[in-house]
């Protein structure tokens, strides 16, 4: 999704405001905060709800008041380091810094395919184990490429619409050879007319032509984020609606899935072993289960979060997933079959990293986009021919898995 480099600000203008007193760290004033902080605080003093709390004050130059959260990242062991600018001469930037030189980059990736179009702005990925294609999709320019593993790409042009034109998570359903894509408004604010919020497509796997589409409801804030199938159902989040709707594949109905917890932005999702579910949330990582709607949101290694994810793929009882809402940005291995959840660290430190966003699993190495660029989309609104000549070709990262268990780009656990 396309919150990566302001992920603070995004995550505050979409949730709800609710007032609270929680002190999650002692001596830090959290009541001149705004309400959507005090709640991620209020919801368990998670980790990477202070990593929000003291990248926000940063960002409003307080440098003073961010160093209480601070130092209790440091008293946390976080070994994510801080992404944010910092004044000189301050004792929040000498924590910054030793929170810093905890990271040691580990750039294991290397570049992979190549897209030649610098103004596309990928977000989604997805993969095709048996023809070897890659397919991304665009947040600017309404259409899909195709990569396939020698040659050039081609060009899956969606349905024209006016405002429709943002697509972020796209999955591959290699049985009915199908492509399954999220379609948003490119200002997912704007709403006010009688066109749909945003729209799930399905294409048809081999030419792009549509096959069928379902309207999000006119006027009301929608971002459908990433999608996850069965052989039944397809669970797709709605960031904006903190929400994930369940579409039924035989019925072709959608509703909301009800789900016993408050959800923090969701954002990447994964279908697990019968009726589980995975989402990312700005929190963290939660399992949710689809049947009953129960959930519980899992644990973290000390010094580490399962805040901050993106794209996830799931590879046997691992989840690889983007992470690049928190920290610097570094691609992940999260085992959920332990708890607290272990993480193995795959890739950070890139020089090919400019937002990372999404990961497809094929025939077991990782593909990940690794400079998807979207903090220069307003910058190529206002200024395209200007802003073109400032970005570079998109780079598909690879990396060989060495889990026994194997994904080919299509998550098919057995129906709930």
């Amino acid at each position: 999704m396309r919150l990566k480099t302001s992920l603070t600000i995004t995550v505050f203008t979409a949730l709800l405001a609710t007032s609270v007193s929680h002190a999650c760290v002692p001596g830090a004033d959290t009541d001149t905060l705004p309400p959507p902080l005090q709640d991620l605080l209020a919801d368990g003093c998670e980790s990477s709800a202070i990593y929000h709390t003291a990248g926000f004050l940063l960002r409003r130059e307080q440098p003073d008041a961010a160093l209480p959260w601070l130092r209790a990242l440091e008293a946390r062991g976080w070994q994510l380091g801080l992404d944010a600018e910092v004044p000189e001469g301050t004792e929040a930037l000498a924590v910054t810094k030793r929170l810093n030189a905890r990271v040691v980059p580990a750039p294991r990736a290397t570049p992979g395919r190549r897209l030649q179009a610098p103004s596309f702005f990928p977000e989604g990925i997805a993969a095709d184990g048996a023809s070897g294609r890659l397919f991304l999709g665009s947040l600017t320019e309404n259409r899909v490429a195709v990569i396939p593993e020698t040659g050039p790409a081609t060009f899956w042009p969606l349905p024209a619409h006016d405002k429709l034109r943002a697509i972020y998570g796209i999955k591959y359903d290699a049985d009915a050879n199908q492509l399954w894509v999220l379609r948003n408004r490119t200002d997912v604010n704007d709403v006010q007319d009688d066109a749909p919020a945003a729209e799930i497509l399905l294409l048809d796997g081999q030419t792009g032509a549509l096959v069928r589409s379902w309207p999000m409801p006119a006027g009301t804030p929608t971002e459908l984020n990433d999608l996850c199938l069965t052989t039944t159902h397809a669970y797709v989040t709605d960031s904006r609606g903190k929400r994930v709707l369940v579409l039924d594949r035989n019925r072709g109905s959608l509703t909301p899935l009800q789900i016993n917890r408050r959800l923090y932005y969701p954002n990447g999702i994964v279908c697990h072993r019968g009726d589980s579910l995975y989402v990312a949330d700005a929190l963290g990582l939660m399992r949710i289960d689809a049947e009953a709607g129960a959930s519980v949101r899992l644990e973290a290694p000390e010094g580490q979060t399962l805040g901050g994810l993106d794209g996830l793929a799931l590879d046997g009882d691992s989840i690889i997933a983007v992470q690049n809402g928190i920290g610097l940005p570094r691609l992940i291995a999260i085992d959920v079959s332990v708890s607290p959840a272990s993480v193995t660290l795959l890739d950070s430190g890139n020089p090919a990293y400019d937002i990372p966003t999404t990961v497809a699993l094929m025939n077991g190495t990782a593909h990940v986009i690794a400079n998807s660029q979207m903090d220069m989309i307003d910058r190529f609104h206002d200024a395209p021919e200007e802003t073109e000549s400032l970005l570079s070709p998109v780079v598909i990262l690879k990396l060989r898995l060495d889990n026994k268990q194997r994904a080919t780009g299509y998550e098919k656990p057995r129906s709930p």
